[in-house]
């Protein structure tokens, strides 16, 4: 991890005297909660965790965002289980803000490093992806896309494999300022070797030539909305 720290790094130097020109947003986020099933097996052991989500947004251009990601999750009772990640992308929309279609087309390097009990598990990776939504109604927004990424474990071949997600949905915002989420997709990692690093909540099939496949196919709903005109915070189920 330590040449992928280094290259972050400079990374960032050379994008500091871009940023002091171009318009920048920062954001902070603190989550907590409870979990019963933290490893997502048969044993269904639980566990309360608290987190911390910095973000900062650099906008050279109107169809330019260069993000850094962080997320730090400490568990109270399996510390080791806790890790520390990072992101940093690259988005562009070379669409016009005038045009009912929308095409997005990023690039994202990743990684997350977990205590020394669960080190195996560290990884760092990369993906693309392409996403178009149409505007049908002023608050109705349909759209579908498609990634594919891979991922490097670092102390484990095991982990490795390259991914594919394809997904649909649909935003809307009924009744004033809620904001509604529809999502549904599917999702398969490919493995060169059968592994023993198995992603989690994802089923198992493992076809004739020794491959191991994970397929699923998974949707999400989420309803959010401000917590009045002026606090900047929102409610999301």
């Amino acid at each position: 991890m330590g040449r992928s720290s280094t290259g972050l790094t400079l990374a960032i130097l050379l994008l500091l005297p871009w940023s002091i020109q171009a318009e920048t947003t920062t954001e902070l986020n603190l989550d907590g909660g409870y979990d019963d099933n933290i490893f997502a097996d048969s044993l269904s052991t639980s566990d309360t965790y608290t987190g911390i989500n910095p973000r900062l947004e650099i906008y050279p251009s109107s169809k330019v965002q260069i993000s850094f990601d962080g997320s730090y999750r400490r568990y109270s009772d399996y510390s080791d289980l806790g890790s520390l990640s990072g992101n940093t992308g690259i988005s562009v929309i070379p669409t016009s803000a005038e045009s009912k279609l929308t095409l997005l087309l990023s690039v994202n390097i990743f990684g997350r490093l977990y205590g020394e009990t669960f080190e195996t598990y560290n990884y760092r990776g990369l993906s693309l992806a392409t996403s178009l939504s149409y505007r049908l109604r002023p608050n109705l927004r349909v759209r579908a896309g498609a990634a594919v990424n891979t991922a490097d474990y670092v102390n484990s071949i095991s982990g490795d494999h390259d991914g594919l997600d394809l997904y649909g949905g649909l935003n809307f915002t009924p009744f004033g300022s809620n904001a509604v989420d529809l999502t549904g997709g599917y999702l398969l990692y490919i493995y060169a070797t059968d592994p023993t690093l198995e992603p989690i909540g994802t089923p198992r099939r493992k076809s004739g030539d020794d491959e191991a496949r994970y397929q699923a196919l998974y949707y999400s709903f989420r309803l959010s909305r401000p917590l009045g005109p002026k606090t900047g915070m929102n409610l999301t189920l």
